[in-house]
């Protein structure tokens, strides 16, 4: 038996054809069978005459067989928050996952379908997991219940969970001692037995070149290196300094840059990427690609699918994914209700929360909608046990932005949708502290930034976006496009608060919120400079201050010795005019270079981009992207 998986917008679509459950028999002599073209993980019962799967019911996830034909549908569990479940191999007990966190429960078989969740008195719920608990399992002999959190596997013993203590012969009647056994039951941690996270080492290109005859702004701080030289050595930056102040070979790799302008790749601690679904990765991705093109070599995605896009940060790493640097809240801390939400209502819920995603290789959360505001100040305390950044999500809510503000959040994702500021607001927003990221491209309040750019720019003649972006992506938007006056466009009013909070020493970040993969990030840079910033603090602001925003200054965000290599090549003079910020000759990311037209390797070694799914044909990504929010 076996899953067969359709398509995604990465993946592509040209050989999506009848997803669903099948059987296929053991010695191969008959074709297989669709079971069903619905549900997932499917299992054979004990007998071997049905087969259970997780499935939906209503508007919850279900545990659901059928007979070995596809018919006689029965819904065996359901739930209104569970999302998985796996019944034991002798079905006499049944494991799942409500909440994030892993439970098991006494299977009754019972005729009519179980109502599962985690408070459910009609039978003994035992809580598995302490933090989180995914990938639920069973050993053969159905003794030990498993699960995973990140990289450690858990396991529990069924009967342990179970055990019937025999009271003493002169019990009192008092419960006190007993219900102080269970509490320390309860606060005893269960180990992992083992440790399943992959240990490889990332990729370092055997690079020795020198960019010479350029433009260079280190971003760093405010200067300009006119004729300057940058030395790269592997994946660091090893020198950098005007011509002549820097001995270079005479048989040394040197890429002449005369009359272009050298800076660091551009930071959007904004992204969304989105990712592959089913848990299975594109060999690569388009919009990975397309931000590398328009000169992204940093991305930060603030709300994403927690398995799929540290996976993917980490194929990036190890060099088996081109993209830029991926870095990730994971699945936001979700405050609605929902099978994914995040219950907080103690201090521990907060702990737990951010333990189980910083378990997945996350350095932040998002704080997404909690409702009340000792909720958001519980996370954010949890948070800095941990060293772990907390982002929120704006809202929209001019008084709900200052509580996260006046709170001490990383930064202010998504811009206050009032304008202009005055004085109390301006001087909360520009103390060192928090970042703002008003994302202007998608700004509250008024008519958005990236409907400006539909009207004034003819997007789907963009030769760069169309090399690897489908056009169901950007053609819809770009062709029809909203037209309207220009003192419509709110994103100005909102870039006048940015440029102001950057003038009194705050620090404001760029953010594409993913609308445009790779050229949005360029909008936001113009429009911040609609708002009043020069070109230079706009190009700042795009680097060095998103590197500082998420802590990364120290390794990127800036031309300087010892730090990561991340360069981006702009054939003109963005300072001259901003929008030739566009014209990437080339980027490197840690320390391999790239043409940004083609995406085909200059150095250290020449390799052509292979060909990928990059066409509407093979994606046929009208559909929309390959995650959401949901993580199943």
């Amino acid at each position: 038996m076996y899953d067969r998986s359709g398509g995604d917008s990465f993946r592509g679509r040209i050989w999506d054809e009848e997803p669903g459950i099948y059987i296929a028999s053991i010695d191969g002599k008959q074709d297989p069978r669709l079971l069903t073209r619905s549900g997932g993980t499917p299992r054979f019962s004990k007998d071997g005459n049905r087969v259970y799967l997780v499935g939906w019911e209503g508007d919850g996830a279900a545990l659901i067989s059928y007979n070995l034909l596809g018919s006689d549908r029965r819904v065996i569990a359901k739930s209104k928050y569970a999302v998985d479940y796996r019944l034991s191999p002798d079905e006499n007990w049944l494991a799942f996952e409500e909440l994030w966190q892993s439970y098991v429960i006494p299977f009754p078989k019972s005729p009519m379908p179980l109502s599962v969740q985690a408070s459910m008195k009609s039978l003994p719920v035992k809580q598995l997991s302490e933090h989180a608990g995914t990938y639920l399992g069973w050993t053969h002999d159905s003794k030990q219940v498993t699960w995973s959190l990140g990289p450690e596997l858990f396991s529990e013993f069924v009967d342990s969970l179970y055990v019937v203590e025999e009271k003493d012969d002169d019990d009192d009647g008092d419960d006190s001692n007993d219900e102080d056994a269970e509490e320390d039951e309860k606060d005893e941690a269960v180990q992992a037995i083992a440790n399943i996270g992959w240990t490889e080492t990332d990729d370092l290109p055997a690079t020795d070149i020198y960019f010479v005859g350029g433009r260079i702004l280190p971003m760093h701080d405010m200067s300009i290196i006119e004729n300057g030289v940058v030395h790269v050595v592997n994946n660091k930056i090893a020198e950098v300094g005007p011509a002549g102040s820097i001995n270079i070979p005479a048989n040394a790799q040197i890429i002449d840059v005369t009359g272009m302008t050298v800076l660091p790749g551009f930071v959007d601690v904004h992204a969304h990427v989105w990712s592959s679904n089913s848990g299975i990765y594109a060999q690569q991705s388009w919009s990975l690609l397309a931000n590398l093109a328009f000169g992204v070599t940093t991305i930060h995605d603030p709300s994403n699918n927690t398995q799929m896009i540290f996976a993917a940060s980490e194929r990036v790493r190890k060099g088996m994914l081109i993209g830029p640097r991926i870095f990730s809240t994971g699945t936001i801390l979700y405050g609605a209700d929902g099978s994914f939400k995040t219950v907080i209502n103690k201090y521990e819920d907060a702990v737990s929360a951010i333990k189980r995603t910083a378990a997945w290789g996350a350095f932040s959360v998002k704080s997404y909608n909690q409702p009340r505001r000792n909720q958001r100040q519980m996370v954010i305390k949890a948070a800095l046990a941990d060293s772990i950044m907390v982002v929120p999500e704006g809202g929209s809510t001019l008084h709900h932005n200052m509580t996260q503000l006046l709170d001490g959040h990383t930064t202010l994702e998504h811009n206050i949708p009032v304008a202009p500021l005055y004085e109390p607001e301006l001087n909360l927003l520009s103390r060192f502290g928090s970042g703002y990221t008003p994302t202007l491209v998608v700004s509250y309040g008024g008519l958005s930034g990236e409907k400006y750019w539909y009207q004034h720019t003819k997007v789907y003649e963009n030769k760069r976006l169309a090399a690897f972006t489908p056009r169901s992506v950007y053609e819809p938007k770009s062709v029809r496009r909203d037209m309207a006056p220009d003192r419509e466009y709110h994103h100005i009013t909102i870039a006048q608060t940015a440029a102001e909070v950057v003038r009194r020493g705050g620090n404001v970040q760029m953010g594409s919120h993913g609308q445009m993969q790779g050229l949005a990030a360029h909008w936001e840079i113009w429009m911040f400079e609609q708002g009043g910033m020069t070109s230079h603090q706009a190009l700042r602001v795009a680097t060095w201050m998103g590197a500082r925003a998420i802590g990364l200054d120290g390794q990127l965000g800036s031309i300087q010795s010892g730090l990561l290599a991340d360069l981006i090549v702009i054939d003109g003079d963005p300072l001259a005019d901003i929008r030739q910020s566009e014209n990437i000759k080339y980027t490197m990311i840690n320390g391999r270079l790239y043409d940004a037209m083609t995406m085909n390797q200059i150095a250290p070694t020449a390799l052509k981009l292979p060909e990928g799914p990059f066409t509407d044909e093979v994606i046929n990504a009208g559909e929309g992207f390959g995650c959401c929010q949901e993580r199943h």
